[in-house]
């Protein structure tokens, strides 16, 4: 089973890179650097608000369950059985500090849309300025949480950094050679 694990986080971080990567390399045009800013901000916005969601609602192995042997009418006690108990962190209940980490989450991953979406349209030093500021967070955010679900959330930050940094790169100018 930790394989299983092990294999499924890398896959998701190896996919995350893939798609950073894409909208890294892909821009040639202002036009496009404008587009992968915008679509890496409302993937992140996306994804976040999707992993969110199933962390939360999302039926997750949460714990083992062991039932104890009973004695049968026959005098036989039956073996002690242990199960994986499925359960979403709302019928758990969700910790004071878990809910504070989600709900900053929530929030950064809201801001690194706007912020995206915002610096592209207008090109807004300042914008910019913001949107690295809540990447730097998102960063913090998934370190903080390495021990518990703050892997999650790599993917997001990863997708967050494409859009500052596709909003920081240099964008060609105006064809010279044309007279007025």
């Amino acid at each position: 089973m930790p394989v299983i694990i092990a294999g499924f986080w890398l896959a998701w971080i190896a996919l995350s890179l893939v798609l950073v990567a894409w909208f890294l390399l892909t821009p040639k045009t202002p036009e496009q650097f404008r587009r992968a800013e915008m679509t890496s901000g409302l993937l992140a916005a996306g994804l976040g608000s999707a992993l969110l969601l199933v962390l939360v609602f999302a039926p997750l192995p949460y714990g083992t369950a062991t039932a104890t042997a009973q004695e049968t009418a026959s005098g036989s006690a039956s073996p002690a059985a242990t199960r994986i108990v499925f359960q979403s962190l709302w019928e758990a209940g969700i910790g004071p500090r878990l809910a504070v980490y989600l709900l900053l989450v929530s929030l950064l991953v809201g801001w690194a849309a706007l912020l995206a979406f915002l610096h592209a349209h207008r090109r807004n030093p300042a914008t910019l300025a913001l949107l690295w500021g809540v990447v730097g967070l998102l960063v913090l955010a998934v370190m903080l949480g390495i021990f518990s679900i703050g892997p999650v959330f790599f993917p997001v930050a990863a997708l967050a950094f494409a859009a500052a940094f596709n909003g920081s790169r240099r964008q060609p100018g105006p064809q010279s050679g044309t007279t007025s």
